[in-house]
C-alpha cells in the first residue's frame, strides 16, 4: 500500500474520524455554504459557485520552458468546471484570484470557449497576483473583474486574506493553495489539499491540478475538511 493510502486507513480507524462525502454544509455566520469535492464552494443563497487559484496556463507556461509537463492537466481542470457548472446551474461563478497563471498562452482561449457556452451566467474574478492579463482579454469573453475585494451576502471575498474583517462579515479567500498534514504511526504522513475555517476567515483549496498545497496552521477552534480525490472529510484539529 502506498504511504499516504497507509497513513490515511490507520487515520481512519480512529473514532473522532468523520465520514468521507461528496458536499458537506455548514452556516459561515448566516451565511449557508456547501464544500464540494471538486474543490469548489456553493453558495445557495446566491446560486453562485465558489473557485480559487486555478493558475491556468501553468501546464503550457512550464513546457514553454523546456519542462515536460502532460497536457492532459489542463483539460481535466477545464472538463471538472464544465461539469460543476452542468450540475449546479450558477447564476453566478466567481474566481478568488489566480485564474490564469501568467502570460496569454492557449490555454486561456481553451477556458474562455468553455465559459462562452453559458452566456446567461456571470463570471466573475476577484484580481489576485498571478492575474497578468491584460484587460481585453477578459472582456473578450465577457469576465468581470473587480480589484481587490467582493460583498456577496455576508462573505467578503478576497484572493489573499485579509488582516482585519470588518464587523459582522466573514472573508474567504484562496492564494495559500491550503493543506492540512495527517500522521500515522512513526513518521508516516502527508498533507492533503483542504478547506480551512477560522473564526473570520475561511480559505479555498486551489482548484487546478497543477498547483501543490501548503500546511496551513491551526487553532483548537478551526474546522478542516481535506479533500481526497474526489471525496471530502472534516478531521480533528489538533488541540496545541
Amino acid at each position: 500500500m502506498p504511504p499516504g493510502l497507509a497513513v490515511l486507513s490507520r487515520l481512519m480507524s480512529k473514532p473522532t474520524l468523520g465520514v468521507f462525502t461528496h458536499q458537506a454544509e455548514l452556516n459561515l455566520l448566516v451565511e449557508p455554504v456547501t464544500l464540494l469535492a471538486d474543490r469548489a464552494m456553493w453558495l445557495p443563497k446566491q446560486r453562485t459557485l465558489l473557485l480559487a487559484d486555478l493558475h491556468i496556463g501553468k501546464a503550457m507556461h512550464f513546457r514553454k520552458s523546456g519542462i515536460a509537463i502532460p497536457e492532459q492537466l489542463a483539460q481535466v481542470d477545464l472538463q471538472r468546471l464544465d461539469r460543476l457548472i452542468l450540475q449546479w446551474r450558477p447564476k453566478k461563478v466567481i474566481f478568488l484570484g489566480d485564474l490564469f497563471h501568467s502570460q496569454h498562452n492557449g490555454e486561456w482561449d481553451a477556458f474562455g470557449m468553455l465559459i462562452t457556452r453559458y452566456r446567461k451566467m456571470k463570471f466573475i474574478l476577484v484580481r489576485g497576483n498571478h492575474d497578468i492579463l491584460e484587460q481585453a482579454h477578459y472582456d473578450q469573453f465577457g469576465i468581470e473583474v473587480v480589484p481587490d475585494q467582493l460583498f456577496c451576502g455576508s462573505l467578503l471575498l478576497t484572493h489573499d486574506r485579509l488582516d482585519t474583517v470588518p464587523p459582522g462579515m466573514y472573508n474567504l479567500s484562496g492564494h495559500v493553495h491550503p493543506g492540512f498534514r495527517l500522521r500515522g504511526k512513526g513518521r508516516q504522513a502527508m498533507t492533503m489539499p483542504c478547506f480551512h475555517f477560522g473564526a473570520h476567515h475561511g480559505l479555498l483549496p486551489a482548484y487546478g491540478a497543477f498547483t501543490g498545497v501548503m500546511a496551513v496552521k491551526t487553532m483548537p477552534t478551526d474546522r478542516v475538511w481535506v479533500i481526497f480525490k474526489d471525496q471530502l472529510m472534516e478531521v480533528p484539529v489538533p488541540t496545541q
